[in-house]
């Protein structure tokens, strides 16, 4: 598990902790046992403490080479200060912003001093973010992979099918950073809010549509049509279906109430109902009628546009969509328009809310 320069940084790394831990010995013998457990449940190659010095140690070596790489360029630019880099060396938590600062270099130059590894490859973190999305996107970052995923399984009942859903590394990092929310990253805020109706005793209110299957993009219109209508099928009178819809490049919600032939659209841009969204929907409903034998009663379904916040920038709609779903849960109504904030827009506070829950939600598959 562990490799020869491990040895040094270890027993330094001891030597500290028991300094620190001198007036309760009990504390240090549990600090040491529990460095010894398997990184995860299950893994054998690694501990938590071979893991924490293999990552100390590229972190070394990236600052070993970021170093030879500035004396490599030296005799073009000002010398640097012994004291400056002294700083820079001793610094516990090392960042490339650091080194650069003393002396430019460029993209490349940068790049090319990094380990060729992307277990340590860090991006900048918003100062503000709050410590649930800080310790996931630590996490996705310095631990996880390119490829790599956080998985869940899906309750038979949630989407009337079983399976495992899954949140890659790179959704991950970008949702931590209000980056365009993805579809799997949607359906896993989805799945927290299932839970939270559970524990609410609401469950019985709602039936909730998988967005991958009725959005632009999996199948054609009479396809996810037909996905809709499935869903639709298993629903009650008096209860609504939830269905977040992405037409490719913006996401809404669509509120279904398939007994009384009714929607509810929610958009952060207010647009117009797009065609794709109302020809699915649309069609769904027929085809839901025409099983049921219900006798429709207009002409056509009555679609309500819901006044409710904008968006102020382009890749809010995720975020905004999730809030919409939040609080139309958490509201004892049923009633759509009663239940949704109608201010101009939503402060970074509650999206930072739906945020860290899905943050949380996902740290228990870690």
């Amino acid at each position: 598990m562990y490799e020869e320069n491990d040895v040094g940084n270890i027993k330094e790394m001891v030597e500290i902790a028991y300094e620190q831990y001198s007036k309760d010995p009990s504390g240090f013998e549990k600090l040491l046992n529990d460095a010894e457990k398997p990184l995860y449940e299950g893994c054998k190659k690694f501990t938590k403490l071979s893991t924490l010095m293999k990552l100390y140690n590229l972190k070394e070596k990236c600052l070993e080479n970021v170093v030879k790489e500035k004396k490599g360029i030296a005799t073009s630019v000002p010398p640097v200060s012994l004291t400056s880099k002294k700083k820079v060396v001793e610094e516990e938590e090392v960042k490339e912003e650091e080194v650069i600062a003393t002396t430019p270099m460029t993209k490349n130059e940068v790049k090319s001093s990094r380990p060729m590894t992307k277990e340590v490859e860090v991006t900048s973190e918003p100062s503000n973010l709050p410590i649930q999305l800080k310790y996931i996107l630590r996490y996705a970052e310095r631990v996880m992979v390119d490829g790599s995923s956080f998985s869940f399984q899906l309750p038979l009942e949630l989407f009337g099918i079983s399976r495992k859903s899954y949140v890659l590394r790179e959704d991950v990092i970008d949702f931590c950073n209000m980056q365009k929310v993805k579809t799997l990253s949607m359906v896993a805020y989805i799945t927290y809010l299932y839970s939270l109706i559970i524990d609410l005793k609401k469950v019985s209110k709602y039936v909730f549509v998988d967005p991958s299957l009725i959005s632009a993009g999996h199948s054609t219109r009479e396809i996810r049509a037909r996905n809709l209508c499935s869903r639709l099928m298993t629903s009650k009178q008096d209860q609504l279906v939830i269905a977040p819809y992405n037409p490719r490049d913006h996401w809404s919600l669509v509120i279904i109430n398939p007994y009384d032939d009714v929607v509810y659209h929610l958009d952060s841009l207010r647009t117009s109902f797009r065609d794709d969204i109302k020809y699915v929907t649309n069609m769904a409903l027929t085809i839901f009628q025409s099983q049921k034998n219900l006798k429709k009663t207009r002409k056509t379904t009555f679609w309500k546009a819901v006044k409710c916040c904008l968006q102020v920038g382009t890749v809010e709609c995720g975020y905004y969509v999730m809030r919409y779903m939040r609080e139309i849960l958490s509201k004892d109504t049923s009633i759509i328009t009663d239940a949704i904030d109608t201010r101009n827009l939503y402060s970074q506070l509650k999206l930072d809310e739906v945020q860290v829950e899905w943050a949380e939600f996902l740290s228990r598959y870690i």
